[in-house]
């Protein structure tokens, strides 16, 4: 991911996989990963947490351009927060689909523990991604509402990918 431009490390040459990814450092990702450069071009946010021109701003619009993020709330992205393993999975499923990948989901699916747990608008998506093989739980839980590390995020992208 790196090598592709994918994946940053920080500042002082460090990976740091244990630490939590931002909702807009994973759309840096996800767009980078999954659309062209000549796609990269987005349209005007409703955020008012958004910056103009700073650097997470085009790839924000341009994810927003093609249905892959939406925000906290019609007029709050949500920058500098954490993202959830829930919202993750949103954002990564609206990119395979994007992207026209064909999972083959069976009619009988082994449901997490912690189903109650994950949110009505990510159910589809976690699931989804779940029997496709993208996502894994940890023991038979999903934990939907933990940040997601940059680990998971590159094991995420990465699988993704490699379909």
């Amino acid at each position: 991911l790196t090598e592709k431009g994918i994946l940053n490390g920080r500042a002082d040459g460090r990976f740091d996989p244990n630490a939590a990814i931002t909702r807009e450092e994973f759309t840096k990702m996800i767009v980078t990963a999954f659309l062209d450069e000549d796609e990269q071009n987005g349209e005007d946010l409703p955020f008012l947490d958004v910056q103009k021109g700073a650097w997470y701003d085009p790839f924000l619009r341009t994810a927003y351009q093609f249905g892959l993020i939406s925000g906290m709330s019609e007029t709050y992205f949500g920058v500098g927060e954490n993202i959830t393993r829930q919202d993750a999975a949103v954002i990564l499923n609206r990119a395979a689909k994007n992207n026209h990948y064909n999972f083959n989901i069976p009619d009988s699916i082994i449901h997490f523990e912690d189903d109650a747990d994950i949110a009505e608008y990510a159910i589809d998506a976690v699931y989804t991604l779940k029997e496709a093989g993208v996502l894994r739980g940890d023991g038979g839980y999903f934990y939907p509402k933990h940040l997601t590390t940059r680990a998971e995020a590159a094991v995420l992208i990465y699988s993704l990918l490699s379909m």
